[in-house]
This record gives structure tokens, sequence and C-alpha cells, in this order.
């Protein structure tokens, strides 16, 4: 079998971790900065505006201080069969 590329985008939060797979890098990172985007808009809409984010382009992260809620993103080149 033929080896393929892909791109993994793992999350871990306070809740729980995921993992997505897709073909390039740029869907992966769209997808980061997606997921970042809601969580930040669920925070404010909860009220909360004391967070912290920052994001590069394979990694991103976000918190609460004080708090144990916390949400990391991060891309990883891999290949599967």
């Amino acid at each position: 079998m033929e080896k393929k590329k892909c791109y993994a985008l793992m999350s871990e939060t306070h809740s729980g971790s995921d993992i997505s797979i897709y073909w390039d890098k740029h869907t992966a990172f769209m997808a980061m900065i997606g997921d970042l985007e809601t969580e930040i808009a669920n925070l404010q809409r909860m009220g909360n505006t004391k967070f912290e984010s920052a994001e590069n382009d394979h990694k991103a992260l976000l918190y609460v201080p004080g708090t144990d809620i916390y949400y990391e993103w991060y891309i990883v080149e891999t290949t599967i069969e």
C-alpha cells in the first residue's frame, strides 16, 4: 500500500481530547482557527472576557487564567496507508 501524507489536527481541552485528519495543511489550519474562534465566542457569550489566546501556523492555545478552562490545538504532519 502507498503511504499518503496527511495532517492530524489534535485538540486537548479541559473536557477531553479529539483528533481530525485532513489531506492538506491549509484545511487543517482553517479548521483549527475555526475551532479557536468558536470557543472564544462561547466564552464571550458566557460573559467571560478574561481569556488569553495565541496561535501560529501549527498550534493554537486558549485559556482562562485562574481556572481549569483551557483549549489547545496542534497540527501534526503524518502519513496513512
